[in-house]
């Protein structure tokens, strides 16, 4: 499977369960939703292989913007609970999603 695949298949996963629509994901919106779950993209992206680079590409951003997003992922979690639960979620769907690969 090709990243760009990967890529739409995460970020479909993401807006499903965060309840945030693929529009504003990818778009310069800062609500703290959508920031959450442009984070929990760049971290199951980054986890899975992508490069900050390449990740920013996708996304629209920059990769010092995704690093930052990577690496202040864990603060975010700490402040808002529902991201455990949300990435929990999305790892479940992402499995059976691939599962027929």
């Amino acid at each position: 499977m090709c990243k760009s695949e990967l890529f739409l298949r995460t970020a479909e996963c993401v807006c499903i369960v965060s309840g945030v629509n693929k529009g504003d994901l990818l778009s310069g919106c800062k609500r703290m939703e959508v920031v959450d779950a442009r984070s929990m993209l760049c971290k199951i992206l980054y986890d899975i292989g992508f490069y900050p680079g390449e990740i920013g590409r996708y996304i629209n951003k920059t990769s010092a913007c995704v690093r930052f997003l990577l690496s202040d992922f864990e603060r975010r979690r700490k402040v808002n609970k529902i991201l455990d639960t949300y990435m929990q979620n999305i790892h479940k769907q992402l499995a059976n999603n691939f599962s027929d690969c």
